[in-house]
């Protein structure tokens, strides 16, 4: 999982976010680019210092949950993830982001950039994950984040 990603911290409520919660993936994040093994981790860390300092305590509004369902190639199972939109101004400054500190980069065309948002959680089936969407646009969405932290990984 190698890339740069945003780190997000709900600063009212802490790790007792119902929002913000770990995956399988990490803690709670946007991912700025997912690298894969095209650039040296050196490099990401220079491109993350720079991130750092344009993204710290940036506020972020995460705006609609929506699940994601998609094969998992090669088991053949499949996922139902729920994710998290971003308003439209942090959705802009991501892939402005992206543009400035990672466009440039040989093989870039083969970064993975997708629309920003931040996973809230995998589900086993499509139900759970719809209701969990439903629970989450009800009662917690919008909400306001922070990003505090840049990982590189």
């Amino acid at each position: 999982m190698s890339g740069v990603y945003l780190t997000l911290w709900d600063k009212e409520l802490k790790d007792r976010s119902l929002v913000l919660r770990p995956v399988k993936s990490g803690w709670a994040h946007l991912t700025v680019a997912y690298t894969d093994k095209l650039m040296p981790v050196t490099e990401l860390v220079k491109i993350s210092q720079t991130v750092l300092a344009i993204w710290a305590m940036r506020p972020v509004t995460l705006t609609k949950a929506y699940v994601n369902t998609f094969d998992m190639i090669p088991t053949g199972k499949v996922r139902h993830d729920v994710l998290i939109e971003v308003d439209p101004q942090t959705t802009e400054a991501v892939w402005a982001t992206r543009q400035t500190h990672l466009s440039p980069y040989d093989g870039s065309e083969q970064f993975v950039m997708r629309n920003p948002h931040t996973t809230h959680s995998i589900h086993d089936s499509r139900e759970s994950a719809e209701a969990m969407v439903e629970t989450l646009n009800r009662e917690h969405l919008p909400r306001t984040v922070y990003v505090t932290g840049v990982t590189v990984d």
